[in-house]
C-alpha cells in the first residue's frame, strides 16, 4: 500500500518537474531569440542567430489545447501506472487507521442525490448571481454526505464562480 502511493507520488512530482523544466526551456529559448532578433550584428563575419527551436508561439503554455494535451498525457501516465498495481479492497487496516470501506448502493445513492441537491443550490445561485446566507447553509448541510473529489469539485465550482464575478457573496464573510 505504501509503495503504491510512493511511487503513485514519485511519479506526480517527475512529471511536475519535467514540466517545469520544459517549461523554462521554452521560455529562455523565446528569449534568446528575440533577443538575437532585436539587436543586429555589428561585424560582418557575425554568425546569423541559429533558427529556433520554437514551433509554437511563446505564450503556447496559455494555450488550452497545449494544456489539454498535458493533462491527456498526465492521466495516461498515472492509469499505466496504477494498472500496474492490483486493487486491494481487503486490506488489513494499519493501527490508528479506520479500514476501508467499500460504498453500498445505498450510500452511493445518497451521495449522488446530496450532490444533486449542492449542484441545483448552486446553479440557482449563480442564476440569481448572488450566494446568500440560506444558500451558504443548504451547501454546507449537503457537503458531509459527499465524497472527498464530490466535495472538492462542488466547491471548486463555487469558487471559480466567485472568482469569475458569475457569483457574488451578498454578506460578508467566507462562503462556506
Amino acid at each position: 500500500m505504501h509503495s503504491r502511493c510512493f511511487l503513485l507520488h514519485a511519479a506526480c512530482l517527475a512529471m511536475g518537474l519535467l514540466i517545469g523544466f520544459g517549461s523554462n526551456l521554452v521560455r529562455s529559448r523565446g528569449q534568446k531569440d528575440v533577443a538575437c532578433e532585436a539587436s543586429p550584428s555589428s561585424t560582418k563575419g557575425a554568425p546569423p542567430c541559429a533558427p529556433s527551436a520554437l514551433t509554437s508561439p511563446p505564450d503556447a503554455l496559455n494555450n488550452p489545447l497545449f494544456l489539454a494535451s498535458i493533462r491527456t498525457a498526465i492521466r495516461e501516465e498515472l492509469r499505466a501506472e496504477l494498472a500496474t498495481h492490483p486493487f486491494q479492497g481487503d486490506v488489513p487496516h494499519e493501527e490508528g487507521r479506520p479500514p476501508i470501506k467499500m460504498l453500498d448502493a445505498k450510500d452511493q445513492e445518497r451521495q449522488r442525490l446530496a450532490y444533486d441537491r449542492a449542484s441545483k443550490s448552486l446553479s440557482k445561485a449563480i442564476g440569481y448571481g448572488t450566494w446568500t446566507q440560506e444558500d451558504r447553509q443548504q451547501f454546507r448541510s449537503t457537503l458531509h454526505d459527499l465524497s472527498i473529489p464530490q466535495q472538492d469539485q462542488i466547491i471548486g465550482e463555487l469558487f471559480g464562480a466567485i472568482q469569475s464575478g458569475r457569483l457574488r457573496v451578498q454578506d460578508s464573510g467566507p462562503p462556506l
